[in-house]
C-alpha cells in the first residue's frame, strides 16, 4: 500500500463528491488493506463521486457498491486478482490491479473483461487523477 494521502486539488469545480465514507463502509470493500492509503482518504472525504478530470469523465464508486459491481461483472471468473472501483460511464473501467505485491491500476474496456491485458495507468489514486489529466494536454 502506498503511502500518501489524497490530493484535493486534484479535483476539478465540476467533480462532485458524495458525502463521505464510515469506516465500516471501507471495511467492507473486498482487499480493503490492499489499496492505496490516497485511495482510502478520498473515500473519506467524498464516498465516490463523478464528473470531469480533464477531458474525462469519471466515476468513482462508493464503497459500499464496489463488491455489487465487481459480482455483476463477474470478475472473479473473467479477470480475477482486479477490482473495479471507477468508471468512464461510458464502457471502459478502472481497477486495482492486486495479481502482484505492487498494487496498480488499470483500465480495460468492460467487453474486453478477461480477455485483453489491462492497460496501466497508474500506482496510485492521485496518480489516476493526473493521468487522467495528462490525457488532455
Amino acid at each position: 500500500m502506498e503511502n500518501s494521502t489524497f490530493n484535493e486539488s486534484l479535483l476539478t469545480e465540476s467533480f462532485t463528491l458524495n458525502g463521505p465514507a464510515s469506516n465500516d463502509e471501507i471495511s467492507k470493500i473486498p482487499h480493503v488493506e490492499m489499496l492505496p492509503s490516497d485511495y482510502i482518504d478520498f473515500l473519506k472525504l467524498g464516498n465516490g463521486g463523478h464528473g470531469s478530470i480533464g477531458e474525462e469523465h469519471l466515476i468513482v464508486f462508493r464503497a459500499d457498491e464496489i463488491s455489487q459491481i465487481n459480482q455483476a461483472a463477474a470478475v472473479e471468473r473473467f479477470a480475477p486478482g482486479l477490482l473495479i472501483f471507477a468508471s468512464n460511464g461510458g464502457g471502459q473501467s478502472y481497477a486495482f490491479d492486486l495479481r502482484d505485491k505492487d498494487i496498480k491500476i488499470v483500465k480495460f474496456y468492460d467487453f474486453d473483461l478477461g480477455d485483453e491485458e489491462p492497460f496501466f495507468c497508474a500506482i496510485s489514486f492521485n496518480g489516476l487523477l493526473m493521468y487522467l489529466i495528462e490525457q488532455t494536454t
